[in-house]
This record gives C-alpha cells, sequence and structure tokens, in this order.
C-alpha cells in the first residue's frame, strides 16, 4: 500500500498534460498489443493458390514424363480434319493456319513426314507431332514404301541427288526451299558423292536427312571414278570443338574459341547464321564456310521456363533484364506456361523475338 501511495505523489507531481500524455501513451501501447494478436485474424488470403500452382507443375511433368501433352494432342488426319478440331489441337496457330493454305492450295498429305513440309514447322514440333500425324496411306503406301527401298530394280523408291529435279526432291520429303538449294548447289558445280553429302545443303538438317538416308542412290559415272574420293568437309556446330573448327577455310584459333564459347552461352545453335552473331565475325569468313556447316537443333539445351530463376535466364544472350523480370512476373500471377503457344500469347516478346528465343525454350 505504502509503494502504491508513493505512486501517487510521483504522479501527481507531472503536469496535468503530461499525466494525459502518459495515459494517452499507455493507451497507445495497450492498442499495439491488441492489434499483434488481432490483425492475423483480418489478413485476406494470397490471390495466388500456390498448391494449385504446384500441382499444375507435377501434372505437366507426369504428362511429358509418358510423353503426351494431354487432351490436346490427338491422332489426326491432316487432309480431312476441320477447321475446329485443328484450333484444339497443341500445335503452333501459324502452323495450324499453314496446313488449311496448304489444304486449298491443292496440297495433300500422302504420307506422315510429308506434314514436315509445311512452313514453320521444325524437328522439335515433329518429333512430337509424328506418332499422331494419320494419312489415307500410313498403312499402306508407307509400308510399300520401306519395303521397296530394299528392292534395287525399283527406280520409284530412290533418288540421285545429282540428277533428281525439285518436285522430285519434294515427293521424298524436302520442302519447296531446300529443294531449290539442293538444284542451286548443283547450279554452281557441286557434286554429291556421299549420301551424307546432302547435308551441305542449307536447311537439310539430321532429321530430314535419316528419313531419306536410305532412298538416296548416287550413280558413279565412268568419268568421275577415276578421280579420288575425298571424305568432304562438313561439320556440325553444335559437337565441333576448336580444333574441327579451325580446319574450315579462314577460321583460325582465335575465331574457333569465340565461336564455341558463344555457342556454350546459347545452348546450341539453331541455325548456321547464328555464327555472325559471334563478336567481330566477318561475313566474308561466314561465306566461305557456309556450306560446310551445320546445327543439328535436336542437340540444344532448352531452358525450362517453368523452372528457370533470373539467373539462368540472364545468361543466355537472348534474354534480356526486363524480358526475364517480365517471365517471372507472368508465372507469378498466372502459373506455368503450359506450352509454347501460351509463351507466344502472353506478349512478352515480339514476334521477331519469340521466333529468336523459341528454338532455346521448353514447357517440361
Amino acid at each position: 500500500m505504502k509503494h502504491f501511495n508513493n505512486w501517487i505523489r510521483e504522479y501527481n507531481r507531472f503536469s496535468k498534460s503530461d499525466r494525459h500524455s502518459v495515459i494517452i501513451l499507455a493507451g497507445l501501447i495497450l492498442l499495439t498489443f491488441i492489434a499483434t494478436l488481432l490483425v492475423p485474424w483480418f489478413i485476406p488470403e494470397s490471390e495466388f493458390d500456390y498448391s494449385e500452382y504446384r500441382d499444375k507443375i507435377l501434372q505437366l511433368n507426369i504428362e511429358d514424363a509418358n510423353g503426351t501433352q494431354g487432351k490436346t494432342l490427338f491422332r489426326f488426319n491432316p487432309n480431312t480434319i476441320s477447321a475446329e478440331e485443328l484450333d484444339s489441337l497443341d500445335l503452333p496457330e501459324n502452323i495450324k493456319r499453314n496446313v488449311i493454305n496448304y489444304r486449298k492450295a491443292g496440297g495433300v498429305f500422302k504420307l506422315t513426314r510429308d506434314f514436315r513440309k509445311i512452313y514453320g514447322m521444325n524437328d522439335s514440333i515433329f518429333a512430337v507431332i509424328s506418332e499422331y500425324v494419320v494419312t489415307n496411306n500410313s498403312n499402306s503406301e508407307e509400308k510399300t514404301k520401306v519395303v521397296t527401298v530394299h528392292e534395287p530394280n525399283v527406280k520409284e523408291a530412290f533418288f540421285d541427288p545429282n540428277k533428281a529435279e525439285i518436285s522430285d526432291l519434294m515427293e521424298f520429303g524436302f520442302n519447296q526451299f531446300q529443294a531449290k538449294n539442293v538444284v542451286a548447289y548443283r547450279s554452281k558445280g557441286g557434286i554429291f558423292k556421299a549420301p551424307e553429302d546432302i547435308l551441305k545443303i542449307y536447311g537439310v538438317d539430321s532429321f530430314l536427312y535419316k528419313s531419306i538416308k536410305s532412298n538416296i542412290r548416287i550413280e558413279n559415272s565412268t568419268e568421275n571414278s577415276t578421280l579420288p574420293i575425298t571424305e568432304p568437309l562438313y561439320i556440325e556446330l553444335n559437337e565441333a570443338d576448336s580444333a574441327d573448327l579451325v580446319e574450315l577455310n579462314g577460321i583460325g584459333p582465335s575465331f574457333a574459341s569465340r565461336i564455341v564459347k558463344y555457342r556454350d552461352r546459347l545452348g546450341g545453335f539453331s541455325s548456321p547464321s547464328q555464327v555472325l552473331e559471334v563478336y567481330n565475325f566477318p561475313i566474308e569468313a561466314y561465306s566461305k564456310i557456309e556450306g560446310n556447316i551445320y546445327a543439328d537443333t535436336l542437340k540444344i539445351k532448352k531452358i525450362r521456363i517453368n523452372f528457370a530463376d533470373f539467373k539462368e535466364f540472364i545468361k543466355h544472350p537472348y534474354f534480356s533484364k526486363q524480358k526475364v523480370e517480365l517471365i517471372l512476373k507472368y508465372r507469378e500471377k498466372n502459373g506455368p506456361f503450359e506450352n509454347l503457344v501460351n509463351v507466344k500469347a502472353s506478349g512478352i516478346f515480339d514476334e521477331t523475338e519469340f521466333k529468336k528465343v523459341m528454338p532455346y525454350l521448353t514447357c517440361r
């Protein structure tokens, strides 16, 4: 009691305004304490359910592990599929439009590999979609083609790249661009001495070569039979080391090293012309080696756009800080990208930028 009376006397020594200040301060302290207990009850739930995000990622991984893209991929006949059915197919929009335009122009898909002719189709897309493509001749003509390839008397199953015309080449899976390059190569004095020489042609990749290799028959003429046959110099950029590259005309150790370093930053070349992006690489040097190099797009190391962090993106020459931040913000707000069509539709990249980065992205 004595201590309480002493406290009252001490309290009364303060002026009236000071006493009010003490009371207000004590009240604020009490309110702060109560607020810390009550605030958690009033915090709204997050707008984004991260558990759903994780479930979606898991589902995508399961679908990719099974080699499918969910319900958006199904078996179809490119000659008869309707525009509505085609729209529900998980393919880039430009390829869908080109399928319709190809049919309107009178084009017919005789074999599954004819689908590779569509402008905009690349190795990666075709490797996934090919098992779903069904043509009227899938069960008969293709089997007949495979059998007759081994019958040397059936000329229809073979072609000689030194003699075949554009229309002949297109029947074996070349698109018009590739076929024209074959003929142009011959017009400049080029000769195909072995089947693998077809890889010299700009636009011809390893996927096409593997599908037509058994169909190539090169007739040896008597005038060339006495000439020594030398192995053509043709280098695949995504596996070559500096020692391989210096064998190219005009490429010294310095440029060879720069090419390898830039390739490693990219994750692989998607086109031979990307060599021109190497620091200070002259176009004159590229014109000398253009016919001796090619890029196997199946060897590209892709970035998993749904899992990569800022550090992984920014290492790549094609991703600026601004683009990386937009990708990360999109993922946080909308969840994972389901396919590359969604990446394009996100508006993060314009048309030119998207074509440039597309070979280096995967939604798996």
